[in-house]
């Protein structure tokens, strides 16, 4: 019954309602917290979380597949079209000179109108893309595919940042929240880069798991 960040009745409250002990109610409530279904804040109480999307690091997917799969709608909005000289870094995970031309394409991401991450994608300046059919597919991935651009593979190296103003008003946070910064650099079969892709999420939006063997 209650949504994301509404705020839940006391221990006190439990125990009275329940006639139950308020050490069972602490004990319960530790339980929800430590599966990540409620938090608490010092002095103001215990919030319900809000809904982890969980994103396994072992296949490259795009950031519309990943939300049809997980039952959400995606959608976006293009703040950034244009042809522009690409910076050191830029340049050197696309294997070209710095200040080359390249098309790049910022967006803002949302899950079921949720504003979610900022998405700053580079690609080489003559990739046969329009705004307008990115607007009306609204998949990057699935509007290269059908280019016959092939991604055949990806490195994400993901960090941990802290919200400046610009992100603070564009993904409803404060200014110094955590975000997690996703920068992603697909390739062809050849190995030839396709796009680099400085991602930045809601900390509370995506719980990234791995499996390892040894």
């Amino acid at each position: 019954e209650l949504q994301p960040y509404d705020r839940i009745p006391s221990e006190n409250d439990f125990s009275k309602q329940f006639e139950i002990s308020p050490m069972t109610a602490r004990k319960a409530l530790n339980g929800l917290a430590n599966d990540g279904y409620v938090y608490r804040q010092r002095g103001l109480g215990t919030y319900v979380a809000p809904k982890h999307m969980t994103h396994t690091l072992d296949k490259l997917v795009g950031f519309s597949e990943d939300l049809h799969a997980h039952g959400l709608s995606p959608s976006s909005k293009i703040i950034c079209y244009e042809i522009q000289p690409a910076t050191q870094t830029v340049a050197q995970a696309l294997k070209i000179k710095t200040g080359r031309k390249v098309l790049r394409i910022k967006r803002l991401r949302f899950a079921d109108q949720d504003p979610v991450a900022v998405h700053d994608a580079y690609l080489a300046a003559d990739t046969p893309i329009t705004r307008r059919e990115l607007e009306e597919l609204g998949s990057l991935y699935a509007l290269l595919e059908s280019k016959n651009f092939k991604i055949y593979s990806g490195v994400d190296e993901i960090i941990s940042i802290p919200a400046d103003q610009e992100m603070s008003l564009q993904l409803g946070v404060k200014i110094g929240a955590p975000l997690l910064q996703l920068t992603r650099l697909t390739e062809d079969e050849s190995g030839n880069p396709i796009e680099l892709v400085i991602a930045v999420y809601k900390a509370d939006f995506y719980r990234y798991t791995i499996r390892l063997r040894r």
